[in-house]
């Protein structure tokens, strides 16, 4: 059971070095775990590999790791449908007083979202900012902190956009979902900062940005951003590392759905925008 979707989306083509990487971080005793027991999410931890590669078909998310690691606590499993595979009710399951307790807490992580619109996305936005910037020159030293605080607060933090986007457009059309989007995009259009650095790539490949500017705001990015053996802009323009200096996040005003699903959205690209800086330096210790 597979699916070549979400988290499988992470690195187009991983190299040897990336996908060994990846292999430590996303298991149920690594990063992947760490991160949904950050939600209150009831965890197993599994040392398997959640994500797998094969020339043949990338990328993949193995669901029985993924039913494992998430789901062997509660009554949910994964049934094939169609194509493709959804969770569905294990009725054997509801006999076991553990996996029904189980499931009130998995359901509870995500229900809690719920109830406080703006302590969600305060308690979001106190996950990003506990992702150092700062970083050692030590690559074990950087392993661990990647392992431990980085990737469990990116996965937090993307997980609980993953379920607010669907608390929000579950009764949608495949249309209304698409608006439901680039309302997104159009609220956080400036403030993006992913999405600010691809525009900057394409700025400067036009001559319309210099290469001290892109690299000041945008050297950590790069075009396959997880990608390990992929140089950061500030090496392809042969600029220095940028000094990163305090990251500020916006203080945003949560009056209903929308404006946290929105809100969270922006948390997801500040994560990214903070985990990048530790990407560039686990190059660089592996690297150079």
């Amino acid at each position: 059971m597979y699916r070549n979707d979400g988290l499988a989306e992470i690195v187009r083509d991983p190299s040897p070095k990336t996908l060994g990487y990846l292999s430590q971080w996303f298991t149920g005793e690594g990063a992947f775990g760490k991160g949904l027991s950050l939600l209150g999410w009831p965890v197993v931890k599994d040392d398997r590999p959640l994500l797998v590669w094969d020339k043949e078909n990338g990328l993949r998310i193995d669901l029985l790791v993924e039913e494992k690691v998430m789901y062997s606590k509660t009554v949910f499993h994964y049934v094939k449908k169609d194509d493709g595979f959804v969770l569905a009710v294990n009725l054997k399951s509801l006999l076991s007083p553990k996996k029904i307790l189980g499931t009130f807490k998995a359901l509870w992580s995500q229900s809690r979202l719920l109830t406080n619109y703006q302590k969600t996305y305060d308690e979001t936005k106190r996950l990003v900012e506990e992702i150092p910037t700062t970083t050692p020159k030590d690559k074990a030293d950087i392993e661990n902190i990647l392992a431990s605080i980085v990737w469990p607060r990116v996965v937090a933090v993307d997980y609980t956009g993953e379920f607010l986007f669907s608390a929000l457009s579950s009764n949608y059309s495949k249309y209304k979902k698409l608006e439901i989007l680039n309302i997104i995009q159009d609220r956080n259009r400036d403030r993006d900062w992913y999405t600010q650095s691809v525009l900057a790539w394409s700025k400067y490949k036009e001559g319309k940005l210099s290469k001290e500017a892109l690299a000041k705001d945008y050297g950590y990015a790069a075009g396959d951003e997880y990608e390990i053996t992929q140089p950061r802009y500030y090496e392809i323009v042969k600029q220095p590392k940028p000094v990163v200096g305090e990251l500020k996040i916006e203080e945003i005003q949560i009056k209903n759905l929308l404006d946290l699903v929105a809100g969270v959205q922006y948390l997801r690209s500040e994560a990214k925008r903070r985990s990048l800086i530790w990407i560039a330096a686990l190059r660089e210790s592996i690297m150079f």
